[in-house]
């Protein structure tokens, strides 16, 4: 659902979802922008807490757990 609504919040297009998501119902579609109509500053706080979990802040965060390979 989270990969869903973070595409909703930025454009807030159900029917460019629905093309962007063929695997999901309607009403399984319907259900998340409901949630996110009753939620949204929640979920635009969750939104852009994901977005700035860039490789170099995780690799930062947890040392060891996680490395970034760069390539080129």
């Amino acid at each position: 659902m989270w990969e869903l609504l973070r595409d909703f919040v930025h454009d807030d297009d159900a029917e460019r979802l629905r093309h962007a998501f063929p695997q999901l119902s309607r009403s399984q579609l319907t259900a998340a922008v409901m949630y996110y109509a009753r939620y949204p500053e929640e979920i635009r706080r969750e939104v852009e807490a994901n977005a700035a979990l860039t490789s170099e802040v995780l690799e930062h965060r947890y040392p060891g757990l996680v490395r970034v390979v760069r390539t080129g």
